[in-house]
């Protein structure tokens, strides 16, 4: 992992509401003021509050080159891994024991069927 990710994950452990800073720090520790900050998201949560918090970041800090790419965790974490990026968004993956990760947030997933459906009258 490299300098910046490390730095940007420790921050992160205090909450989403760190999220900003901890970006902009790592990106100052990647190249100064006009440093690189590569970020890898999985495609289910590239939307929402992180899309948000990323087009913030990207409005308040335009120096530093933010670089956002979509992909599976197994090759992020294997990116994280050899450097190649700075930080990784992934999802379902067990923490890897030479990278450090925090859980951000969790999601209640729900099925809607039709009232008649076979399945509709079991409680799980």
């Amino acid at each position: 992992m490299t300098e910046a990710g490390q730095h940007f994950l420790k921050h992160v452990a205090t909450g989403i509401e760190h999220l900003d800073h901890a970006v902009r720090t790592a990106g100052t520790i990647a190249r100064g003021e006009r440093g690189r900050l590569r970020v890898r998201l999985y495609s289910s949560i590239a939307a929402g509050f992180l899309a948000e918090l990323l087009g913030q970041f990207r409005e308040l800090h335009p120096a530093v080159d933010l670089q956002i790419t979509e992909g599976r965790a197994r090759d992020a974490i294997r990116e994280v891994r050899e450097a190649r990026l700075d930080v990784a968004f992934v999802v379902g993956v067990p923490p890897a024991g030479d990278c450090h990760s925090k859980p951000l947030w969790t999601e209640i997933l729900l099925v809607a069927l039709p009232e008649r459906h076979p399945l509709a009258e079991r409680k799980e």
